[in-house]
């Protein structure tokens, strides 16, 4: 955690050495420019091309900034560059944790009984362990500054049941949101329909947990595209 230590100590804005802030305001950005960038979206563990970050009539203004599976978000040179991004968004900023929930699956659990699952399942947790405390000091860092967080997994996900996760999101206040992917039009691998796809979001936006909570509720066909459009812009 050396990285850490310095960035603690130093608050300097600089990367490590020979490690360039991706999503960073060009430093060559004139005034005009950087004043409407006014939102910074950081995505941890997240694709190279995650559908939240893509571009949409919301997103001006939003620099997106994603940690990626290339960034090594358990590395401190990953915990780095999701610092800085942080940072840089001061109050305006949003943390989205995606860290991945193969360990807490139920699928997991029901193949535990094959020959090396129970080893699989342990470097599977070791790994969530190590993504889990650096988007807790991640996470920090963003409401310290007056910032929001969500995380998200899949309502199965036994990660949501653990009790360092639940005393975390008590502690900061972050309110649970559980929906179905049907309800924002998510349709299945072949696009031929839609697919159900419970999933939950625990967040710092109250609006956010809200707009998404509501699409549980029997809402008519002509008005059911409002709440949905609500809640996209919550997410920018």
């Amino acid at each position: 955690m050396s990285l850490l230590i310095a960035w603690k100590k130093g608050g300097s804005s600089r990367a490590p050495e020979g490690k360039a802030v991706k999503g960073a305001t060009p430093a060559h950005a004139d005034s005009k420019e950087k004043k409407n960038l006014t939102r910074r979206l950081v995505e941890l563990c997240c694709g190279e091309s995650s559908t939240l970050g893509n571009s949409t009539r919301w997103t001006k203004g939003c620099i997106v900034t994603r940690i990626t599976l290339d960034d090594d978000f358990a590395s401190d040179e990953g915990l780095w560059k999701a610092l800085e991004a942080v940072r840089q968004g001061g109050r305006n900023v949003l943390v989205w944790v995606s860290i991945p929930c193969v360990g807490g699956s139920v699928l997991q659990y029901a193949n535990a009984h094959h020959p090396g699952a129970r080893r699989r399942m342990q470097r599977h947790y070791s790994l969530f362990r190590k993504l889990w405390r650096n988007a807790c000091i991640v996470i920090e860092q963003a409401l310290g500054q007056g910032g929001d967080a969500a995380i998200e997994w899949p309502t199965s996900c036994a990660y949501w049941r653990l009790r360092f996760v639940k005393k975390f999101l008590e502690k900061h206040g972050f309110g649970v949101a559980k929906f179905h992917g049907c309800a924002f039009g998510l349709m299945d691998l072949k696009g031929q329909g839609l697919c159900l796809k419970p999933w939950t979001v625990a967040t710092t936006i109250s609006s956010l947990s809200t707009a998404l909570s509501l699409s549980l509720i029997h809402i008519s066909e002509p008005t059911r595209p409002l709440y949905i459009s609500y809640a996209v812009f919550c997410l920018k």
